[in-house]
Parts: C-alpha cells; sequence; structure tokens
C-alpha cells in the first residue's frame, strides 16, 4: 500500500513537472511568435492551475509523512518532492514575469529575442527537464553535469546584461525593450538556479553528499568544470 501511494505522489509532481515545462516553452512561443493570447493564457490560466496543483502536491506529502511514518530512502524521497515542488512553483513565477514582459515587447517594434536569449531559453528548457529526469531515474551523474550547465547559463546572463546595454547607447534599441529583454534574462537564469537547486538535492540523496554553497568545489574533477 505505501509503494502504491508513493508511487501516485512521484506521478503527481511528474505531472507537475509536465505543467511548468509547458508554461516555459508557452511564455517563450508567445514572445518569439508575438502571440499575446498564448502570453494571456500562461498569466490567467496557466498560473492559478500551478499554484492548485502545488496545494495539491502538498496534502499528499504531508498525508503520506502522517500515514506512514516513512524512514530512510522512503522519506528522502519524499521530501524531495516537497522541496521540488516549491521549485516548480516558483518556476511558475519566472514564466508569469517572461510572459509579462513579452506583452510589453508586442507592442514594441524591433524587439525580437536576440540570439544570446534564445541560446539560455535551450540551455534552461534542458536543464529543467534533465532535473526531473535525475530524479526519476536516481541519476547523480546527470545531476553534476546540470551544476556544469548553470555556470554557463550565468555566464550568458552575464553577457546579456553587457549586450543590451551596448543596443541601448550604440544602436536603434528602446529603453523599454532592453529591460524587458534584461528581466526576461533573469528570469531564465534564475529558472536554472532552481533546476540546479533539484539537480543539488538528487545528489544528496543519491550519493549521500552536499552540492550545496559551493561545496561541489572540493570536488571539481569529477564535475569537470573546467
Amino acid at each position: 500500500m505505501m509503494e502504491s501511494k508513493l508511487q501516485n505522489l512521484k506521478e503527481a509532481i511528474h505531472a507537475y513537472h509536465l505543467h511548468v515545462s509547458n508554461m516555459l516553452q508557452k511564455s517563450i512561443l508567445g514572445i518569439v511568435n508575438k502571440d499575446r493570447k498564448l502570453l494571456e493564457e500562461v498569466i490567467a490560466k496557466d498560473e492559478p492551475f500551478a499554484n492548485e496543483k502545488e496545494l495539491q502536491v502538498d496534502e499528499l506529502c504531508i498525508d503520506f509523512i502522517a500515514l506512514y511514518a516513512p524512514r530512510g530512502r522512503t522519506l528522502r524521497t519524499v521530501i524531495m518532492i516537497m522541496k521540488m515542488n516549491n521549485d516548480f512553483e516558483r518556476i511558475c513565477d519566472q514564466c508569469v514575469n517572461i510572459s509579462e514582459c513579452g506583452l510589453r515587447l508586442t507592442e514594441i517594434p524591433g524587439s525580437a529575442l536576440p540570439a544570446s536569449l534564445i541560446e539560455m531559453v535551450e540551455y534552461t528548457t534542458i536543464m529543467l527537464k534533465d532535473a526531473f529526469n535525475s530524479f526519476h531515474h536516481d541519476d547523480s551523474a546527470l545531476a553534476k553535469d546540470i551544476l556544469k550547465r548553470d555556470e554557463i547559463v550565468d555566464n550568458l546572463h552575464h553577457n546579456n546584461v553587457r549586450m543590451l546595454a551596448e543596443e541601448c547607447t550604440e544602436r536603434d534599441l528602446s529603453t523599454e525593450a532592453a529591460i524587458d529583454l534584461l528581466i526576461i534574462s533573469s528570469n531564465l537564469e534564475r529558472i536554472a538556479d532552481l533546476s540546479t537547486n533539484i539537480a543539488e538535492d538528487v545528489i544528496y540523496i543519491v550519493e549521500g553528499k552536499t552540492y550545496k554553497h559551493g561545496h561541489y568545489k572540493n570536488d571539481l574533477g569529477s564535475l569537470n568544470l573546467d
């Protein structure tokens, strides 16, 4: 019975992951295609559903702990699902922020996403997918690779800051458009951070090693960060 309930929990967090990933894809697609209807759907429909989903998963986790008083690996798995659930809800908030910027950008001519932002989207989307897969398959090697990619996304964001500043001063990019593009970049960087949080927790569950707050720097060789 406990195993069946645990499987239900895993299925619930998987469904939430799919919804979050879909929100991210829709927010970017809405910007690229200047599709206001799609962007408004992310804000008005998808985000409220995500909030309800978070509450449902939390209740399932609390009920599971209260009913079975799990220990060891099972307890760590349930706690991991609760933490991932919270990270997913925060990612949904980032998608709303991106969509709100997108709505403003649809009204500004010449405000298409630059190539560097598209590259950030590609990295971030895959990181989110791989973070969940590393949990689903107990794959600490995949989780460690996500840590490496987080540094790449950080560098892309820093490059975007410099590039957008130059676009404002040297080219015909309005300040309003530059600010919204910068906010999008910041939110993508934050999604990558939240995906990294999930990966760090997976490593802890699988290997019992703490990879938070720079502790992984003692293991640079295995991470191949250079």
